[in-house]
């Protein structure tokens, strides 16, 4: 009898052992079944995430085009920055979860140029440039070449004069004692004081010019590298300013010129406005654009001299004062000119970002990391 209980009793451990290992290798495979899903979740959303910045790098300031989504079974999300030093431009950390597992996917991202020709080419034609109204007062005066374009209306008031072809998709109206258009219009709509319009007016559609989407990061990168990057914004009210490198970035706020010296450069600003309140005179450096603010105005109060592209990519540009500008004048929002003695020539200005490419940057990979 007792040699039977201590068979049982052996049994029942050799059952209960094997029963323990088959539930933990079980545990185990099912664990590690969860990580391979959540890394490729994570992949997924990582590959998302790449897809969105390839297709709009705008969307790196944007946090709602990478929001948590759920994704077989599981959900992932991912997160974007614009990366200093001297790595990589961009980093994708993406987060992907299944069950109790969580694993991570980490990309490095770069710019290359790409063998295509440089994307709202067409917008370089132009003198001036708008995606919203234009318009046209006070008594200045355009000369130089190119073509004034608006995806909107154009309206011109005051004495000042227009002496270039003119194309709005909408409208062009003159208005009083408007000092006349003496060369070409264009639209589906001319009306007003068309009498003060030297040149042939065609009545007909015009198509929508794309404005360049420029890829600034390499800008950015550049002048962070050179010590160029200011946190609080720039105001510089006396003497010269030559940037290091040639670009400076302005973040956390407005960048103001009211010096009466001399400047060179390109100066961008992310989410602070362009304001030049002065007799400065600026020159370009290389064929970095001379003045670009991402997200606010350009506002051009003063006298001075101008050269290269200024560009307010989604903001507007206002000019009272009586600037003279060697460039392209380009907005995303509306465009304002009134005060005198304005002077605009027009002078084809494509940006070649430091790296010296002149043709598009396409965003690459330069690391996945699990």
């Amino acid at each position: 009898m007792l040699t039977v209980l201590l068979l049982l009793v052996l049994a029942s451990g050799l059952v209960a052992i094997t029963l323990s290992t088959g539930v933990q290798k079980a545990f185990v495979a099912r664990s590690l079944a969860d990580q391979t899903r959540a890394m490729a979740i994570a992949e997924a959303g990582a590959s998302e995430a790449f897809a969105v910045l390839a297709q709009d790098i705008k969307k790196l300031d944007d946090p709602s085009a990478f929001p948590r989504k759920n994704y077989a079974g599981g959900s992932y999300d991912a997160t974007v920055a614009l990366a200093g030093g001297t790595g990589p431009l961009l980093v994708v950390v993406c987060t992907g979860v299944y069950a109790q597992a969580e694993e991570y996917v980490v990309l490095d991202l770069h710019y290359e140029p790409a063998a295509v020709t440089v994307t709202g080419g067409e917008a370089y034609d132009c003198s001036i440039i708008a995606n919203q109204d234009v318009k046209w007062t006070g008594c200045g005066e355009f000369h130089g070449g190119g073509k004034l374009h608006t995806n909107a209306k154009l309206t011109q008031s005051g004495s000042g004069e227009l002496d270039c072809d003119c194309h709005a998709v909408t409208e062009i109206r003159l208005n009083g004692k408007s000092g006349g258009i003496y060369a070409d219009v264009y639209s589906p709509v001319v009306c007003g004081k068309t009498g003060k319009i030297t040149g042939t007016i065609y009545r007909q559609p015009v198509d929508v010019i794309e404005l360049p989407d420029i890829n600034l990061v390499p800008y950015i990168q550049h002048a962070i590298r050179n010590g160029q990057a200011y946190s609080n914004g720039l105001h510089v009210s006396t003497g010269d300013f030559h940037p290091t490198g040639g670009i400076a970035y302005i973040t956390g706020g407005d960048l103001q010129f009211s010096t009466h010296g001399n400047i060179s450069g390109c100066f961008i600003t992310d989410n602070g406005r362009i304001k030049l309140t002065s007799q400065v005179n600026h020159t370009k450096v290389n064929d970095y654009p001379a003045f670009v603010s991402w997200n606010r105005d350009i506002e051009i109060s003063g006298g001075g001299s101008y050269e290269g592209l200024i560009y307010a990519v989604h903001g507007n540009i206002k000019i009272t004062g009586g600037c003279t500008v060697n460039g392209q004048l380009m907005t995303g929002g509306t465009f304002d000119k009134g005060g005198c003695s304005s002077i605009f020539n027009y002078a084809k200005s494509i940006p070649i970002p430091p790296d010296g490419s002149g043709t598009d940057q396409v965003l690459a990979l330069s690391a996945w990391q699990k």
